[in-house]
């Protein structure tokens, strides 16, 4: 995706040798993990998704509370932050939608009805770690820019940029306006003492915000990622069917917090509304990448934070001036309900979900796992065709892998004292034949079956079950 930056499209994958392609700093982060430690890739990332759950609840808990002062709606908003839907759930007791693996009642609720949105959990938070960082420097900008610390602000939107630039991009509009009273910026304008003086009056007061956004502007440029226009995400939904697709689309998206937000708009922080609402509909209108749908994960990292705090704002905006233990206490139930109908879609829709059956792997790649982390180093390098891309010698042994297509393969090893020189150049710049320690095969493989049957002096036959072959490098184990 990057084509101007080396740096900024992330580094290479370590367990790819002779690839180009760069992956972003967070994968390769785990990645990392898996080869120092040893670890499998589930293990590497449920470390990390723990940690970047937590912290997206303890930053949304006190980004709620900075606004509302009310701890419990505090505690119910980092709950909803990461469960937000609307009212999918009430088709949950037809059994024919029930019975549906594929629904999850905010995407998908039946066969006829779909919206084109995702789910958080099923579709962002647990299946990319970049989104759920995504989300929790948002929050952490949000808290800097209430706490008026401009610069460490503009240092998180930096690296939400890096971290995902299309997020970054959307953030840059809120680092500019957030908490901006324009109606006082206007007043020092039009009524101070000289118009040269007011507006470096009002440069002095926005210059950090401005510089920041300026070099935000430029991560994002780099990046070389374009916006194209495209037709409504409401239109190409069940939405499209309501008298007011926009608003009926919203409320699909966040139900109750679509009722709490909108009420918002009489709050202090009324430039806070208006930039989330232009935002939210200036995604719904154009598209970051091939797949329209996907801009929900913007929305869901960047502006969910923002939605569902002012919701439970305007909702709980009475709170505090109670004196009533009993009418506190109802109001605590009040901002229970909202958050259980908010949040059951989502909870509803993540149980369905794990109906679905998945076969991760079978026993065949169990046994090869298993011998691979009991007789190699974990340097060592494993030789991959590249139709076999999901290895389970990488996915769950933390193995390097050369990944190659040579069909003259089998031929030069077959002959490889006459062809020697053809070996060692064949692969990809430096990295030789010598530089390998194990080729893998599927069974089905013609090669692997020809190296298995002719080819004994270069490669052993060190491993065989049903699916794979393992082959060792002689020339290279001499002394094994």
């Amino acid at each position: 995706m990057n084509k101007r930056s080396d740096v900024l499209s992330g580094v290479r994958n370590p367990f790819y040798l002779n690839s180009t392609i760069t992956s972003e700093y967070i994968t390769t982060f785990y990645a990392a993990l898996m080869k120092v430690g040893g670890v499998p890739v589930t293990f590497s990332i449920q470390i990390q998704t723990f940690f970047l759950f937590m912290s997206v609840y303890i930053l949304q808990f006190s980004f709620t509370y900075r606004i509302t002062g009310n701890k419990f709606a505090s505690l119910l908003s980092s709950l909803a932050v990461i469960l937000p839907g609307g009212f999918g759930f009430m088709e949950w007791p037809i059994y024919q939608v029930r019975n549906q693996k594929n629904v999850d009642y905010i995407n998908i609720i039946s066969k006829n009805h779909s919206i084109f949105w995702g789910h958080p959990l099923v579709h962002c938070l647990l299946i990319s770690r970049t989104s759920t960082l995504s989300l929790s420097l948002a929050i952490f900008t949000y808290i800097l820019l209430e706490s008026k610390l401009d610069i460490f602000a503009g240092i998180s939107l930096m690296m939400s940029s890096i971290t995902r630039p299309q997020n970054g991009f959307i953030l840059m509009f809120f680092y500019l306006v957030y908490c901006s009273d324009f109606k006082k910026v206007l007043n020092n304008i039009w009524l101070g003492p000289s118009f040269k003086m007011r507006i470096k009056t009002q440069l002095n007061e926005y210059y950090v915000r401005i510089i920041m956004a300026i070099l935000n502007f430029l991560i994002y440029f780099m990046t070389n990622i374009d916006f194209q226009k495209s037709s409504s995400m409401w239109s190409k939904s069940s939405s499209n069917s309501s008298a007011v697709p926009f608003i009926s689309f919203f409320i699909s998206c966040y139900g109750l917090h679509f009722f709490g937000f909108i009420s918002s708009c009489n709050l202090k922080r009324s430039i806070n509304f208006i930039m989330t609402l232009s935002l939210y509909y200036f995604c719904g209108w154009f598209t970051f990448q091939s797949l329209h749908r996907n801009n929900f994960a913007i929305v869901f990292s960047i502006l969910s934070p923002i939605i569902i705090s002012y919701s439970f704002a305007s909702y709980g905006r009475f709170y505090n001036r109670l004196k009533n233990k009993e009418l506190i206490g109802i109001y605590d139930a009040f901002l229970l309900f909202i958050f259980i109908i908010g949040a059951t879609s989502a909870i509803l829709g993540f149980e369905n979900r794990k109906k679905v059956t998945i076969v991760r792997s079978t026993d065949n790649e169990t046994d090869l796992v298993e011998w691979v982390v009991e007789n190699t180093s974990r340097f060592d390098v494993f030789y991959n065709k590249f139709p076999m891309r999901w290895n389970p010698v990488v996915t769950k042994a933390g193995r390097q892998l050369f990944y190659g297509d040579d069909n003259m393969m089998p031929y030069l090893i077959e002959n490889f004292e006459k062809n020697k020189d053809m070996v060692q150049t064949i692969y990809y710049k430096n990295f030789t034949y010598s530089d390998i320690d194990y080729f893998i095969y599927v069974t089905s493989d013609k090669d692997g079956k020809d190296i298995k049957n002719n080819h004994r002096k270069i490669l052993k036959l060190v491993y065989e079950n049903d699916k794979y072959f393992i082959f060792k490098n002689i020339v290279k184990h001499k002394d094994d």
